[in-house]
């Protein structure tokens, strides 16, 4: 962390304020460094597409609508080593992309993040509405990270991990419904997907990928009218929120560092606490 420029360090600060003021005096109190080099830093990130409002007597505050994903401050979030990450405005679908890049040998932990999606898709091929301004993940996940590879159990805690993240960068609580979805109340908020590759003739697992939708902000007039009444997304659309690169790094974070070593039968145990 020594090494990171004043730039990344009050971006840092600015994420950690999930979208609430910081005063240039506090952020440069903080880093230890002059009002004048935080100007400097947050001129540098509005240049590179960050939203940041700038009040007098308040101080400076990251907007958390329709930004672009930044991928400093999803490494910044995640804080997981070796993360590699590709980001796209739009995609057909981050797990096919993902599998692509497995079979041509992306390691473990290698993330493919989108603003939106136009063929995305769910359990059975069921198509997963994924307009944009939503948060859209697929990691890629080899066997020999993981304690185990068996679909139930690497979805189970796949599940976990997405809760786990989002009651921590939301304060929202969701539930799980089996076997592979998330919901608030009633509605649905977000739906993973896990696939993967076995060797013809040892049947073991090559790679698996982990797809993940989270609803972050619908308008209702562009949901499907079918699924309007059965869907929740975690913010209104005026409502202030968490930023979405905070909250993808937090799921990047559980879902690579934190559960990783756990055994199979402490993930069930952990999801069976869970479910709806």
């Amino acid at each position: 962390m020594d090494r990171m420029s004043s730039k990344d360090r009050v971006l840092g600060i600015l994420l950690k304020s999930a979208g609430e003021y910081v005063s240039g005096e506090a952020i440069a109190d903080s880093l230890m460094i002059s009002r004048n080099a935080v100007w400097k830093a947050i001129g540098l990130l509005k240049r590179e597409g960050y939203h940041i409002e700038a009040a007098t007597r308040r101080g400076y505050r990251l907007e958390t609508g329709m930004d672009p994903l930044h991928e400093d401050s999803i490494l910044l979030a995640a804080d997981v080593p070796d993360l590699t990450l590709h980001i796209f405005d739009t995609i057909d679908s981050t797990n096919r992309k993902a599998k692509e890049m497995a079979l041509l040998g992306a390691p473990h932990g290698t993330a493919v993040a989108a603003d939106s999606q136009s063929e995305g898709s769910g359990r059975h091929m069921r198509k997963f509405f994924s307009p944009g301004g939503g948060i859209y993940l697929s990691v890629i996940l080899r066997p020999r990270r993981m304690s185990f590879t068996d679909p139930e159990g690497v979805t189970a805690y796949a599940a976990v991990s997405v809760r786990k993240a989002i009651l921590e960068s939301t304060g929202k609580a969701a539930r799980i419904k089996p076997v592979n979805d998330l919901f608030i109340g009633d509605r649905k908020l977000s739906g993973i997907l896990t696939e993967s590759i076995s060797d013809f003739e040892s049947g073991e697992i090559g790679w698996m990928v982990v797809g993940i939708g989270v609803n972050y902000r619908l308008k209702r007039e562009e949901i499907p009218a079918d699924i309007r009444d059965k869907v929740i997304s975690l913010y209104g659309e005026e409502e202030n929120g968490t930023p979405r690169d905070i909250i993808i790094g937090a799921i990047l974070r559980h879902l690579l560092a934190e559960e990783i070593t756990k055994s199979r039968d402490e993930i069930l145990k952990e999801y069976s606490r869970y479910v709806l």
